[in-house]
């Protein structure tokens, strides 16, 4: 029985033989599809990667005008800060310009007025004077003495 099994064994291996082939080829043909496969993948890996870089490459763009975008912004406030405070002392320097210039316009009202009402009381007293004394007053209120 085991030189029939044995003998059996033999024809077999070539049927064996020939299948273990085929199953290689399979096998290899299935090998070249996954290594193809493989390659595809890598090959779109790189190409994404590469977009990933350049929408990297973009953002950083945008992030650099952003920032420089927030910093002119800055720059622009901190100068209209800067003329408004100036435009302040401005104005406040102005306002006591002004409040000078009153104060001394209101000393000298009052010095015409002083004057005024001395130069009425001295032309009062002159007329009274002149009238005692008969003599005659010019223009000015002064006595024309004769």
């Amino acid at each position: 029985m085991k030189f029939i099994q044995a003998i059996c064994l033999l024809l077999l291996c070539p049927a064996l033989s020939l299948n273990t082939r085929q199953s290689y080829d399979g096998l290899e043909k299935k090998l070249k599809e996954v290594f193809s496969e493989r390659s595809g993948i890598l090959h779109q890996l790189s190409k994404t990667s590469k977009e990933l870089d350049i929408i990297k490459g973009n953002l950083q763009s945008l992030k650099n005008d952003d920032s420089v975008a927030k910093k002119d912004v800055q720059r622009i406030l901190e100068l209209s800060h800067k003329q408004r405070e100036e435009m302040k002392s401005l104005q406040a320097a102005l306002q006591k310009q002004l409040d000078e210039a009153n104060e001394r316009a209101e000393k000298q009202q009052a010095t015409i007025k002083f004057l005024k009402v001395e130069m009425e009381k001295k032309q009062n007293h002159q007329g009274f004077t002149a009238r005692v004394l008969g003599q005659r007053l010019d223009d000015t209120g002064l006595c024309i003495w004769s």
